[in-house]
């Protein structure tokens, strides 16, 4: 949940009244129905804009871990870890997927 001033800035950017007074449950409630802020439960709309993309090659991380006996996961932190081995597509592929687990957890 977000702090009370942040979303009464929202709210207020958004032109709504009456959120004075209210308390944090209840400007959370109107902050979610006025689309201000998105729940903590919704994944980040940028991992969804970087999937979809023409260039992402879905799997491409996991063929290469196959290759190599690991998970993707694994792999991946190898790859950060010895960078000057692997091409520049692989350290980025390695580094989103890093990203992305850091935000599942």
């Amino acid at each position: 949940m977000h702090t009370i001033a942040e979303m009464k800035h929202c709210l207020k950017a958004k032109g709504v009244k009456g959120y004075s007074g209210k308390s944090k449950a209840e400007l959370h409630k109107m902050c979610m129905s006025h689309g201000c802020m998105p729940d903590a439960k919704d994944p980040p709309r940028f991992i969804q804009k970087v999937v979809s993309a023409p260039g992402f090659r879905k799997g491409a991380l996991t063929k290469k871990a196959k290759k190599h006996h690991e998970t993707a996961l694994e792999f991946a932190k190898h790859v950060v870890a010895h960078p000057h081995q692997y091409d520049e597509r692989t350290r980025k592929q390695s580094q989103f997927a890093i990203n992305i687990n850091k935000r599942n957890l």
